[in-house]
């Protein structure tokens, strides 16, 4: 490495270009195990045909909401050049009875990167109880090397640009994946696509933020129309292998095949995304920095839209604590959940958004509408449990059904990601 290279990554000043090429670069992988264990093993690494999509300016993540983090550091001085930390469906179905009965299983998952210019180490971490990381996965990455392979969309993918306000470096990029759908029904993805992204922008702070982001839309022609239903029976020959009753819950809408999602995805830039499921059932899921997957026809799809990304964008709770779950414990007692609008107060008895907090409200703050019904505060209950958590507001679009808003914790963490991926 040469010396004026070796001060600058140093002193911590290297630019995006001195490290990285303007490529995206996979890691693919298998995340094994059961009930408080883990075992990483390498798929592959993909080189994706497009520029990066992320920020070239953010390069550490110091948000670190989600429970995996990816670190690249330059192999010859060891000195980290890019983290990002994300959360997977391998880490819900850990909290599973069916995880604690000791059955295993394998789900494959996806960490993107820039491509470096460089030698590099790779390395994956998985957060422990007390919300520090313990390494799980690390390997040498040549880029010369002839192992990386190349990634590309499906035959017959279909890329529609929706809106797109700038370089995508410089933007938050939405990219929508169809599920689901046949080629004849190539319009009414579009149409679908174009209802929720009117949709999104109409809740704050996406709304005031409308011109950071860039929209995307990529068609993945179905052989059939719909999706799988395991408890109806019904199962559909869909492209990105969408399903109800993850985790054998009835409305929890997701896909574990991931190689097929980020094969489809590699087709656009992208910093999140959408999955919409050609259905008119009830459902959908949301997992931070992994997608947003919702059905297009039901009543409350415009809500589930919303809620799942609140979940995909910004890392957001679940702040009720009355509906199914498989999970058992997903938040143990007497730790500090990393998601920025659940809080466990500890320590010091404040939740983390003391700052937000209305004068003079109590704390704990009395579920009571009518005094504190409009008020940032600690209401007790939320992430699944009814004691022990509190959440922010006494509602939100993460609390319960229909067009509320999001509170202004829940906002200001949306704000803080926008912030991160967009330029001024």
């Amino acid at each position: 490495m040469g010396l004026i290279l070796a001060a600058t990554l140093a002193a911590g000043t290297a630019s995006f270009d001195d490290l990285f090429e303007d490529r995206t670069l996979r890691l693919d992988y298998h995340h094994t195990g059961a009930r408080g264990e883990e075992l990483i093993s390498l798929d592959a690494f993909r080189l994706e045909p497009g520029r990066w999509a992320g920020s070239k300016v953010h390069l550490i993540d110091h948000l670190e909401w989600g429970k995996y983090r990816l670190q690249v550091a330059d192999a010859e001085s060891a000195l980290t050049i890019f983290t990002r930390t994300y959360s997977t469906l391998f880490g819900e179905w850990q909290t599973t009875g069916e995880a604690a009965s000791g059955i295993g299983r394998t789900i494959h998952e996806s960490a993107l990167m820039p491509m470096p210019r460089r030698p590099a180490t790779v390395s994956l971490a998985s957060r422990r109880p007390d919300n520090s990381f313990a390494e799980i996965f690390t390997m040498r990455l040549d880029p010369a090397s002839h192992l990386i392979e190349r990634a590309g969309p499906p035959a017959g993918a279909q890329v529609h640009e929706v809106e797109v306000h700038g370089p995508a470096a410089d933007k938050v990029d939405l990219l929508f994946l169809s599920d689901g759908y046949s080629l004849a029904e190539a319009e009414k993805f579009r149409r679908d696509v174009r209802r929720f992204t009117e949709r999104l922008f109409s809740f704050s702070p996406f709304l005031e933020n409308r011109g950071r982001f860039n929209v995307r839309a990529v068609l993945v022609p179905a052989r059939e129309s719909g999706v799988d239903e395991p408890r109806k029976g019904i199962w559909r020959d869909n492209p990105l292998g969408s399903s109800f009753n993850t985790f054998d819950i009835e409305r929890y809408l997701t896909t574990l095949a991931n190689r097929e999602v980020r094969d489809a995805a590699s087709a656009a830039p992208y910093d999140r995304i959408y999955v919409i499921v050609n259905s008119s059932r009830y459902g959908g899921g949301g997992v931070h920095d992994l997608f947003a997957v919702f059905s297009s026809d039901n009543e409350y799809s415009g809500y589930v839209a919303i809620h799942e990304f609140g979940h995909a964008f910004a890392g957001l709770g679940d702040e009720y604590y009355t509906s199914e779950v498989a999970y058992n414990e997903f938040y143990p007692a007497g730790v500090e959940p990393w998601e920025p609008n659940i809080t466990a107060m500890l320590p010091g008895g404040l939740p983390k958004w003391a700052d937000l907090l209305s004068p003079g409200v109590p704390i704990p703050t009395p579920a009571d509408p009518n005094r504190f019904g409009s008020v940032v505060g600690a209401f007790e209950g939320a992430g699944y449990a009814a004691k022990g958590l509190y959440r922010p507001s006494i509602d939100c679009q993460m609390f319960s059904k229909g067009d509320r808003p999001f509170d202004p914790v829940c906002r200001r963490a949306i704000q803080r990601i926008i912030d991160f991926y967009a330029a001024p």
